[in-house]
């Protein structure tokens, strides 16, 4: 996918909501279902930081301005949460005690291309 680093986060959200779409094509799709991490080879490495929140997005801006390649790349990790317990029925859990745990599935939106406008 190939954004502007003038959009909007929201604009963000959509592009990975549609590729998360593609890949996985779940039944419903909420961005806070998954845990989105970006890396940037040779400047942040593995697991890199994470992409949840518009200042994730503008941080993760700020370090595609400061790159020197005409075509930053930004690799992102997606990886959907689940519940523990899902599935089974509340063992004496509180709804409001239910904890997450990232083993669901994974996508990996390869790359991530800035054009400065």
């Amino acid at each position: 996918m190939q954004l502007s680093t003038d959009e909007p986060w929201d604009t963000m959200k959509a592009q990975i909501l549609t590729k998360i779409s593609i890949s996985l094509n779940p039944p419903t799709i909420d961005f806070n279902d998954y845990n989105i991490m970006f890396h940037i080879t040779h400047i942040l490495p593995k697991p890199g930081l994470t992409l949840a929140t518009e200042l994730d997005f503008m941080i993760m801006n700020r370090r595609a301005h400061n790159m020197k390649a005409e075509d930053p790349t930004i690799n992102l990790l997606v990886v959907e949460k689940k519940l523990v317990g899902e599935g089974k029925e509340n063992e004496g859990q509180d709804d409001d005690q239910e904890k997450v745990k990232s083993n669901g599935k994974k996508v990996s939106i390869c790359a991530l291309i800035y054009s400065f406008t």
